[in-house]
């Protein structure tokens, strides 16, 4: 019977054991991320390299003042085409404007006593030419004369730096274009040096990209480039204007400046392009992996790759051209290794993955 009792007290703890630990492992499994994975693979791939960039005006500005003063007036709007010359904002500083009254007023002065001296010169003139007045009277006329001459010109010299400074309360565009940002409001303080107003112009575009060391020895200023503007997918033409000489301080990547040929109506500042060089055509042994599998944060890129005991451990890469919908991969991940293509929840490092091929 004391036999019976003990199998009868055990059997309900191991039932409850074993449901113990099913319900952990149920537990465990819900907490698991639901992934598709892909093997990173190595491919003799024959293309153009291809890079990726957006368009920029070739002529960009941010306009400025070099005094300080009260916006009084914005003339334009965000999108407003703008001819040279343009007045597209005034500023008001109160000791200008009283400066150049001043001026004006010392100008009005002392016009009106140089046309008195110059008037009594000519009277003493001719009274001098008949003898009724001495040399001694004619001369101190004349010394007169000369002084208001040059008090005249001092004073229209001091009106023209007035109105120089005053000028400066007008922000004019510099050429013909079209406003793009506005950084200030009406009735907001304007200091020297702060941008006010950025206008593109010029009469085409340029984009500015970046290629890696194997490609950069290829290209040559001039060679004509195939570029695909997004989301429009219009594609033109375009030639290469600058080569980058160094890589020291963009990650071992090559700045390329490309300026577009023809018409490019209707494009904007701002839209993406990706762009063919045709001149490359090299084959390799080259890592691809998707677009859509890459993680980004700030400036970093990586993928989710999947451990031994599999969780995700994420891994940055220095990446190189795109290729229709993947990118190359220099270096952080090797040929072989498992990555996370698509997640169906939040990733993070040291999550357990549940993968569903």
């Amino acid at each position: 019977m004391k036999t019976i009792k003990i199998f009868l007290t055990l059997f309900p703890l191991a039932t409850l054991l074993s449901c113990g630990e099913k319900q952990e492992t149920v537990n465990s499994a819900s907490k698991a991320v639901v992934v598709s994975t892909a093997v990173a693979k190595t491919s003799p791939l024959v293309t153009d390299a291809v890079a990726g960039g957006y368009l920029a005006a070739s002529k960009t500005s941010n306009l400025s003042t070099r005094m300080m003063g009260t916006v009084q007036q914005i003339s334009v709007s965000l999108g407003d085409k703008v001819s040279k010359g343009t007045v597209l904002m005034t500023l008001f500083n109160r000791d200008i404007d009283a400066a150049a009254l001043a001026a004006q007023s010392g100008v009005n002065a002392a016009e009106a006593a140089f046309k008195l001296a110059q008037n009594d010169l000519a009277a003493y003139k001719v009274l001098f030419e008949k003898n009724s007045v001495s040399v001694r009277e004619y001369e101190g006329v004349k010394t007169a004369f000369v002084g208001a001459e040059t008090a005249y010109s001092q004073a229209k010299a001091q009106l023209e730096m007035a109105k120089a400074q005053q000028a400066f309360t007008q922000i004019r565009a510099p050429y013909d274009g079209v406003v793009t940002n506005r950084f200030i409001n009406q009735g907001d303080m304007a200091q020297p040096g702060m941008p006010l107003l950025e206008i593109e112009g010029g009469n085409g575009f340029d984009i500015w990209t970046s290629v890696g060391s194997e490609y950069i020895g290829d290209y040559k200023i001039g060679d004509t480039v195939t570029i695909k503007v997004h989301p429009s997918e219009r594609t033109l033409k375009g030639s290469i204007t600058e080569l980058g000489l160094s890589s020291k301080n963009t990650a071992g990547q090559y700045r390329v400046k490309i300026t577009l040929n023809g018409d490019t109506t209707p494009l904007l500042s701002g839209m993406y392009a990706s762009i063919y060089f045709n001149a490359s055509n090299k084959e390799k042994e080259t890592l691809y992996v998707p677009l859509k599998a890459i993680v980004t944060k700030g400036q970093l890129k990586g993928v989710y790759v999947l451990s031994a005991q599999n969780t995700a451990m994420l891994r940055w890469l220095r990446l190189g051209q795109e290729h229709n919908e993947s990118v190359e991969v220099l270096s952080g991940l090797v040929a072989g290794e498992t990555y996370v293509l698509h997640a169906q929840s939040k990733m993070y490092n040291g999550v357990a993955l549940d993968v569903q091929n």
